[in-house]
Parts: structure tokens; C-alpha cells; sequence
């Protein structure tokens, strides 16, 4: 992970604070492709990379992965 300004946890809070350009392995979007398209402003010869922020909240309840976030 690059760029990380700030770690937190508690019993119900974990965050990160991060630089822009951070870095993350993000697994499960295959599910949200139509989504991730519409936001990213459609399909590209090339691909298209858009910079942006995200808040990801912890989902210790999902049934397939108790590390998952929403």
C-alpha cells in the first residue's frame, strides 16, 4: 500500500487516511462492471484510469467474507 497518511482502529472504527495515487488490491468488482463503466464516463479504446475518493465501511456481517466492505 502506498501513500498512507494515517491508520486508525478501534473496537468499531477501522480507517485509513491516504494519499492521492495510494494503491489497493480490490477483488470482487467483476460484480459492478456495468456501474464502474457508467462512472468512469464509458468503455475506452485504451482503458480509462479515474482518480477519485471512497469511503469503505466495514461489513463484518456479510454471509462469504467477514472482511468485506461495503
Amino acid at each position: 500500500m502506498f501513500g498512507l497518511v494515517r491508520k486508525t482502529e478501534s473496537p468499531k472504527t477501522r480507517f485509513l487516511i491516504c494519499q492521492s495515487g495510494s494503491d489497493f488490491e480490490i477483488v470482487g468488482e467483476s460484480h459492478y462492471q456495468t456501474a464502474l463503466e457508467r462512472l468512469a464516463g464509458g468503455k475506452k479504446p485504451d482503458g480509462v484510469e479515474v482518480d477519485t475518493g471512497a469511503l469503505l465501511i466495514p461489513e463484518p456481517e456479510n454471509p462469504y467474507d467477514e472482511n468485506a466492505v461495503k
